[in-house]
């Protein structure tokens, strides 16, 4: 009973996909049909305004005295305040050149160092941890009490392993 109310629902939601496309369809038609008035500006225009506008090579006079339109806006940095370089005077530029080229001989170079003490020493702890639980579980006589030991040791060589490598080293660099 269940499968065939899905099935139904199913096929009425199919049916209703199927009316919504064709509604579409028509209303394309419909609007092929109408007529294209008022798209190139010159067609809801009187005849005699519209001859008026044209000449003898079909284009009309508008079109010969406005620049073509831009397909997109263009963005033009800076503010109205700014003069743009072109303009300002030979002088002005040859200041603004000497003032970066003083600049750029003030700039002191940066020296970087990456540090990476502190992951080895987190390492090495690591490593001196394993080493107590090693020695721990072999001297253990106890099954419970190395079983615990052993779950500890292996958890602490899964965090030396993670950590201990070139990736781990890089990503926890402090850079001075």
């Amino acid at each position: 009973m269940r499968i065939q109310n899905i099935q139904n629902n199913r096929m009425d939601q199919y049916a209703q996909v199927e009316r919504m496309r064709e509604q579409r369809l028509r209303e394309q038609e419909k609007a092929q049909e109408q007529p294209l008035e008022g798209r190139d500006g010159v067609s809801g225009l009187s005849s005699k305004r519209r001859e008026g506008m044209e000449d003898e090579r079909g284009s009309s006079r508008a079109d010969i005295h406005t620049p073509p339109k831009a397909d997109k806006d263009a963005y033009i940095p800076g503010t109205k305040a700014q003069q743009p370089e072109a303009d300002a005077p030979k002088e002005e530029k040859e200041a603004k050149e000497a003032d970066k080229s003083n600049k750029s001989d003030q700039k002191k170079s940066e020296k970087c160092t990456g540090n990476t003490d502190k992951v080895d020493r987190e390492i090495e702890k690591l490593k001196k941890k394993k080493k107590e639980l090693e020695q721990k579980v072999a001297a253990e006589k106890d099954p419970q009490k190395a079983e615990r030991l052993k779950s500890q040791l292996a958890q602490v060589e899964r965090e030396l392993k993670q950590k201990d490598n070139d990736g781990y080293r890089k990503s926890h660099t402090v850079f001075t």
